[in-house]
């Protein structure tokens, strides 16, 4: 059921591409906290949307900061669309993490972002 109801989702999404960088210009969607590194953090997010649907892909890299962290969730298509960004910095005791959710998600985003990370970080 869980895999029907992401594969519709990205049906759905599959005409709205959104870039990084566009997403990036809208408010966050939450912000949250991890008890993990910085790197632990993304490490985790990855692992979460990469495991959430086969229809997901996650990409790491450094943020523009020294010890930040930026997880991209896309969905593979012909033209792939990112469905999420989250951007973890680094606090005196784990992490803080903003997650911008492209607009073209009709799912609950809080759904959306706790199935990818569940374990990893706390909204």
């Amino acid at each position: 059921m869980k895999n029907i109801y992401i594969s519709l989702m990205v049906l759905l999404l599959a005409g709205c591409a959104y870039t990084p960088a566009e997403l990036q210009k809208q408010p966050p969607n939450f912000n949250a906290t991890s008890n993990f590194t910085p790197n632990e953090t993304a490490k985790c997010i990855a692992r979460g949307v990469d495991d959430v649907d086969p229809a997901f892909a996650s990409s790491v890299r450094e943020g523009l900061k020294q010890g930040d962290y930026e997880v991209i969730a896309r969905i593979n298509n012909d033209a792939p669309t990112t469905a999420a960004m989250f951007l973890i910095s680094p606090m005196n005791t784990g992490s803080k993490i903003v997650v911008h959710v492209s607009p073209s998600v009709i799912t609950s985003k809080e759904h959306f972002v706790n199935s990818m990370t569940k374990n990893c970080m706390k909204i």
